[in-house]
């Protein structure tokens, strides 16, 4: 069912990995090492990162600076189906917890940055209940689909990202959601080059919202 999707995102990366516009694709992954802190090659969280990029690179990079997005132009160029349109336009990057397996077979995930749970048609996402991660959902044919950049977060930090994600939804700003979900990562990042020797959560400070003065 979701293959369609998988070719696409595969077609678009490849439009960018294998020409002319490979420069911009290696930009554009300094650009997210810069925002999300750098991985060495040799570390294990380069894949799952590199994953994360792809996804990053997809639907939030934009080559041209002028807002829109690598797959918004992979669309423009390519006379596709509404319904593989609509699915891209459903993209929805959250703060996500894997809470349990239902009846039918389906993972129900808990999106805490939009309070409410999803219900996704993939189990074999290498997750196990409870794990806290950042992830990209999107909707193809009435059925959700988690794609496979995720972040998996330590456990400790749930308290302190809950509370985070609480505030950052009442703004309503899709532009502060990006900044926060990638500042998550970054200090995933962070907690990485210290080893994984301190807590979690000594590392994962969110700044205070800045007092406007009149």
């Amino acid at each position: 069912m979701f293959e369609p999707i998988k070719n696409h995102l595969h077609m678009a990366i490849k439009e960018y990995a294998e020409s002319s516009l490979y420069d911009t694709l290696l930009m554009a992954k300094n650009e997210y090492f810069a925002l999300t802190g750098i991985v060495h090659e040799e570390s294990d969280e380069y894949e799952p990162r590199m994953n994360s990029f792809n996804d990053w690179f997809l639907f939030h990079y934009s080559p041209q600076k002028n807002g829109i997005t690598v797959i918004q132009e992979y669309l423009a160029k390519n006379d596709l189906s509404e319904e593989i349109v609509m699915s891209f336009a459903s993209l929805n990057y959250s703060l996500l917890e894997f809470k349990k397996i239902n009846l039918k077979k389906q993972t129900v995930l808990k999106d805490i940055l939009h309070d409410k749970n999803i219900t996704i048609h993939e189990t074999s996402v290498g997750l196990i209940e409870k794990d806290l991660f950042l992830g990209r959902i999107i909707t193809f044919k009435e059925r959700n689909y988690l794609l496979k950049g995720i972040c998996i977060l330590p456990s400790d930090t749930r308290s302190v990202c809950s509370k985070e994600a609480n505030r950052i939804r009442k703004l309503k700003s899709i532009h502060d959601e990006y900044y926060f979900l990638l500042g998550v990562e970054s200090l995933k990042t962070k907690w990485i080059h210290y080893g994984r020797h301190i807590e979690a959560k000594k590392i994962f400070i969110f700044n205070p919202p800045t007092e406007k003065t009149a």
